[in-house]
């Protein structure tokens, strides 16, 4: 719609707006009001606490269903590496303790090797599972 022809439509009163445009509306207004409530509940905390671990799910999220061990969440986020040992595993333990990260053993391609230990975010499938661990992490 050419802006200077609804700026005249608005001025004469003679303003009108079709059902393709009011359902475009509606659905703008929809997606922009869910990524704003997106953004403020991924980066706005109460705590400290909440903050980080805040910070360490966006990066298991991003890993989607590769999951992220503890020592590559640690090369990821420089927020979390920064943190001391056990404040990170009280990070990822009130991650577990909330649902929004589930620690499964996983087997690398290779027969051979030490099962490794990844956080998956909650809605988010391993590609290889070899048992899912109790939800603690040391």
């Amino acid at each position: 719609m050419d802006p200077g022809a609804l700026a005249q439509a608005g001025e004469s009163g003679d303003l009108k707006i079709d059902e393709n445009s009011a359902k475009w509306a509606i659905e703008f207004v929809k997606i922009t009001a869910l990524r704003m409530e997106r953004a403020v509940a991924t980066r706005v905390g109460d705590s400290d606490h909440d903050r980080r671990c805040q910070n360490a799910l966006s990066f298991v999220e991003k890993a989607a269903d590769k999951g992220m061990t503890q020592s590559e969440l640690n090369r990821a986020s420089r927020a979390f590496r920064a943190l001391e040992p056990n404040v990170q595993k009280a990070v990822v333990t009130a991650l577990q303790d909330r649902g929004d990260v589930t620690v499964v053993e996983i087997r690398g391609t290779a027969a051979r090797g030490k099962p490794r230990l990844a956080l998956f975010a909650s809605g988010f499938e391993p590609v290889a599972v070899v048992a899912e661990k109790p939800p603690r992490v040391s």
